[in-house]
């Protein structure tokens, strides 16, 4: 996406580090901000159980604020880690379905990433 379809869509955008064992989300919070790891590394919980890792690059918390529900995991930093937290502006869906679409192709693309990697853990 280019800087000003970001800048259109997003908002409320944070830099922020935490250190090694600090919580980010907690499984069953309505919070609604998306993350995108920058730097460093996190667990994620569902159920006391480890469901995954994730690392830089990657984004977590969209689909707490794309479906309206309760976080499904706790995310947890493995090593310190810098993060972007930020907001979606939904409500501007009709005057930006392009950077939407764009959007929620990338999100998609990460959620079945996520999936995968969650199967190779429950099959330890």
């Amino acid at each position: 996406m280019s800087d000003e379809e970001i800048k259109l869509i997003v908002n409320q955008v944070k830099f922020a580090k935490y250190e090694r064992g600090e919580v980010i989300t907690k499984q069953g919070d309505r919070t609604k901000e998306m993350y995108l790891i920058i730097a460093g590394e996190c667990t994620v919980i569902q159920d006391n159980k480890i469901v995954g890792m994730l690392g830089a690059k990657q984004i977590f918390g969209e689909f707490s604020k794309i479906t309206n529900r309760k976080r499904f995991a706790t995310v947890i930093t493995k090593v310190q880690t810098t993060l972007l937290s930020f907001n979606l502006k939904l409500e501007l869906f009709d005057e930006a379905p392009f950077s939407f679409s764009t959007l929620y192709k990338n999100i998609l693309t990460e959620l079945v990433k996520k999936i995968d990697i969650s199967n190779q853990y429950k099959q330890k």
